[in-house]
């Protein structure tokens, strides 16, 4: 893929993890899904489908890890082209995902396999499993209060299920090395 002279520059805000706290930014992309809070687990490149399914949301919010708001955009070709160009100089891995790797969701479960050993389509499956309990109690909201600390309590244990689990898979060391958003900052300075 050709690499474009000059990357897009994005407006950005970054909302604090606790607090009204927020920042507003102006950088590349890359300077964007680095700010995304886990979008980068190890130095891996992205596929394009995973890179524009997140950049099309507009906003990622994790909670008390904070998050990022932007206006919703895709890459082009050439675009995602210029992205792979800056994480090779940064020597992040090109390795190809398996073919079920369709979302963000996806991509941090590969990743949590080929960076710590940790079984990708059971985590997936877990995951999954907890992400449908909370989206059932988002839906019942203030509706039915009791029913909502039912599922609450039931994806706690999930959840903790799910970390015991991924500490008996887990590898003691990563086998890639770990996204440190602190050098590819310096390397976009």
């Amino acid at each position: 893929m050709p690499k474009p002279s000059k990357a897009r520059t994005v407006n950005y805000t970054l909302m604090a993890g606790t607090g009204p706290g927020r920042l507003r930014k102006s950088g590349s992309a890359l300077s964007l899904l680095c700010s995304i809070p886990y979008f980068f687990l190890s130095e891996v490149i992205p596929p394009i489908g995973v890179v524009n399914e997140v950049l099309k949301q507009g906003v990622v919010d994790a909670g008390m890890s904070g998050g990022c708001r932007w206006k919703p955009f895709q890459l082009s070709v050439e675009e995602y082209a210029h992205l792979v160009g800056e994480l090779q100089e940064l020597k992040f891995a090109d390795i190809a995902p398996p073919d079920w790797v369709k979302s963000r969701s996806d991509w941090h479960s590969w990743c949590c396999e080929i960076t710590w050993g940790i079984p990708a389509l059971e985590y997936k499956r877990r995951w999954e499993e907890i992400s449908s309990y909370d989206h059932r109690r988002e839906k019942l909201g203030k509706k039915n209060a009791e029913e909502a600390s039912v599922l609450l309590s039931h994806i706690t244990d999930l959840t903790i299920s799910l970390q015991r689990w991924m500490n008996e898979h887990r590898c003691s060391k990563p086998k890639l090395p770990l996204f440190r958003p602190s050098r590819v900052q310096e390397h976009l300075s």
